[in-house]
């Protein structure tokens, strides 16, 4: 029998409430975090250590930001617990034994609460003079991927990619109005012609 379908804004009125700081760190609506922008110069070496790390439970954060995390994934699975939501009866759920039976589902109930975490949870926190860039672990026995960089050095970089957008939203304006104007010439054209022939009739 499948349990009823949960709405995100019961997931996420339910878990401010349960959160210290009253749900400060959760969206109001749910959105795809994971591409909340994050400088990435020439980070991939440090990215793929911290990934591994996290693969293997390893800690790649501050202990207060990894508590943080592991806070907000544990009210979301007692939200999804409250509001008996789980996965359908199908295999390999239709096992006959019950510790195994516990075990499919709780480890479906994890990966869920980490899939929601990434759309209502901020991934950056700022503490004390630097911003943290979090991302839940690619298993869910995996510790969150933490970065961080200083507040100064971050502000830096993000007035810098302000600007590169700006830039690169205006061009691709420029771009897209030169071919509207190419296409209205080539309609008027096509107009003019099929008119010409028209006439000649």
């Amino acid at each position: 029998m499948a349990k009823r379908e949960v709405m995100f804004q019961d997931i996420i009125d339910d878990v401010r409430r349960q959160l210290s700081d009253s749900g400060t760190r959760i969206a109001a609506a749910p959105l795809y975090f994971r591409s909340a922008w994050w400088p990435d110069p020439g980070r991939d070496i440090l990215k793929f250590r911290a990934e591994l790390m996290s693969d293997y439970g390893v800690p790649t954060g501050p202990k207060e930001i990894t508590d943080d995390f592991y806070a907000e994934v544990k009210a979301i699975e007692e939200c999804l617990d409250r509001l008996e939501h789980g996965p359908n009866d199908a295999e390999p759920e239709k096992t006959t034994e019950w510790m195994a039976r516990r075990i499919m589902e709780s480890a479906n109930q994890r990966a869920t609460a980490l899939s929601v975490w990434e759309k209502i949870a901020f991934p950056l926190r700022l503490r004390g003079n630097s911003v943290f860039h979090v991302v839940a672990p690619s298993n869910i026995l995996g510790t969150p991927i933490v970065e961080a960089m200083p507040a100064d050095e971050f502000i830096r970089l993000v007035s810098m990619q302000t600007i590169y957008d700006k830039v690169e939203i205006a061009r691709l304006q420029q771009r897209l109005n030169w071919w509207k104007l190419a296409g209205a010439v080539a309609a008027c054209v096509l107009l003019l012609f099929g008119l010409s022939i028209w006439s000649h009739h």
